[in-house]
């Protein structure tokens, strides 16, 4: 008796779950009785045939090789091959003197016949896989061109059945958001995000801890941002699902990775890192741990500035913080006159502005796109240039959303000057993530001349100071705008 392996293959899961392999499997067993064929072992696969690399081929054809059986079975010639590489290692097969057996068909691989009746079948099958590919393609860039995504869901989004859009996924979604603002602050590498995601409970959908390689890959996704880029080809489309993060957001991640923003400080925590500038050559002031203290200077070839304390610092910005204190009574004063101001805030100009520039971008990439079909440019640079103003359009669109359909509310103008009343005290007895967050936020101008160091108050923080001396002297001596914008700004 001819011993025989049994292959059966299905292209999906889907169908693998069903009865197509045990249906393929009861026409092998039936055949191999009727020719008198021992099956002793077999090879079930769930991939296509269409392209080579199958695993449970490659081990069959091995051991039929190595001559652990005489031959293999077969349901139909397209379960075997849909691809000229696989079809060739069948006939080196049979060639080498392996029988091969096709079930639902009467060939004879033995003659020049039969050969020829298999090749035949196997190039209507290659034809089929590829006209099917076609098809599929098409059909995918038919769901594109209407701003969905025909594939698998990138991680921090669901899918929901075909042509249905991308939804953000509840548990994962926050912890996108969490990555690319913590990688735009500029205080990470790839390797310390990596393991701050990790300790903040960042997982993959299987619950394993997601690689280096793996983040890397979602910060320079712009699926996240509302765009579609395909892969094959580095073409951007726009998408119609929600995005996660800004366009302005992910261009400025995009900056800082490529190395043209600022440096991801990945060693040293210090509090003030990177917020002094020397007096005398602009260089940024480095912290540095002697006897326990931090002291900050800087570093440039040459430079003559010495170092100063952080403590020193730190009294520094509590004293102006100090200067700049709203009491409670100026700073409801200001909350009632900013209300009563914010509703009649002028925008339209800034929204005629805004349309414009995004008119001007739109007419540039179908200049771009113009020329690329005219052959005048290369692909590459207009994928670049497409990029580039894709999210530079992106962006604008954000903007003009804001100022079109977000106008200041009474909460965000209370949660604002709630902050601002509690800034000193906070400072005072806050962590130093949150007076180096406190310090962005209210103090501007930061210098340090030899052991001199120097800071100004942010814009908004003066204006509310002086139009708060409306109060006493009866007659706000600055307009709003600035503090109008601030409060904008941290909605």
């Amino acid at each position: 008796m001819t011993t025989c392996y049994g292959y059966v293959r299905v292209s999906t899961l889907r169908q693998g779950e069903g009865v197509s392999l045990d249906a393929q499997k009861d026409v092998i067993e039936q055949y191999a009785d009727r020719r008198d064929l021992q099956i002793i072992g077999w090879y079930e696969e769930t991939v296509t045939a269409s392209k080579t690399g199958r695993p449970e081929f490659n081990k069959m054809v091995k051991n039929l090789k190595r001559g652990r059986a005489r031959g293999f079975i077969v349901h139909k010639i397209d379960r075997s091959a849909r691809n000229y590489t696989d079809w060739g290692e069948v006939h080196k097969l049979a060639d080498a003197g392996i029988e091969i057996h096709v079930a639902t068909e009467n060939l004879d691989f033995g003659t020049r016949g039969g050969r020829l009746s298999a090749d035949i079948q196997a190039v209507f099958a290659a034809d089929y896989s590829r006209n099917l590919s076609d098809e599929v393609r098409k059909g995918q860039q038919k769901q594109i061109d209407m701003g969905l995504y025909p594939f698998p869901a990138p991680l921090g989004y669901l899918s929901q059945g075909k042509a249905e859009l991308k939804i953000p996924d509840p548990a994962q979604a926050p912890f996108i958001k969490q990555a690319f603002n913590l990688y735009a602050s500029g205080e990470y590498s790839l390797r310390s995000l990596q393991k701050e995601m990790q300790r903040r409970g960042f997982r993959s959908r299987k619950g394993r801890v997601v690689s280096r390689s793996s983040l890397e890959k979602i910060l320079e996704n712009p699926f996240y941002c509302g765009t579609v880029r395909l892969r094959t080809t580095g073409v951007t489309y726009q998408g119609k699902h929600k995005k996660l993060i800004s366009a302005s957001l992910f261009e400025k991640v995009q900056q800082i990775k490529s190395g043209k923003v600022g440096k991801k400080v990945t060693k040293h925590n210090h509090t003030f890192r990177g917020l002094f500038h020397c007096a005398h050559c602009g260089g940024l002031l480095t912290g540095e741990l002697q006897k326990n203290r931090v002291y900050y200077r800087c570093h440039q070839i040459g430079c003559p500035a010495k170092s100063v304390r952080e403590d020193r610092l730190d009294m520094l910005i509590l004293d102006m913080l100090e200067a700049y204190k709203l009491t409670p009574e100026k700073a409801d004063w200001l909350v009632d006159e900013i209300k009563r101001q914010s509703g009649s805030r002028p925008q339209d100009e800034e929204v005629r502005a805004l349309t414009f520039r995004i008119d001007q971008i739109s007419a540039r990439l179908e200049r771009l796109t113009n020329a690329f079909l005219d052959e005048l440019i290369d692909r590459e640079t207009f994928q670049s240039q497409r990029d580039k103003l894709t999210h530079e359009r992106e962006a604008l669109r954000e903007n003009l959303d804001d100022l079109s359909q977000n106008r200041i509310s009474d909460a965000m103008i209370d949660k604002f000057f709630e902050r601002v009343k509690n800034v000193v005290l906070n400072y005072r007895f806050g962590k130093p993530g949150l007076k180096r967050e406190i310090t962005i936020w209210a103090t501007s101008n930061r210098t340090m001349d030899d052991q001199n160091p120097s800071i100004e108050p942010q814009n908004w923080l003066r204006e509310a100071n002086l139009a708060a001396g409306g109060l006493t002297c009866g007659d706000a001596r600055a307009n709003f705008r600035t503090l109008l914008d601030e409060i904008a700004r941290l909605r």
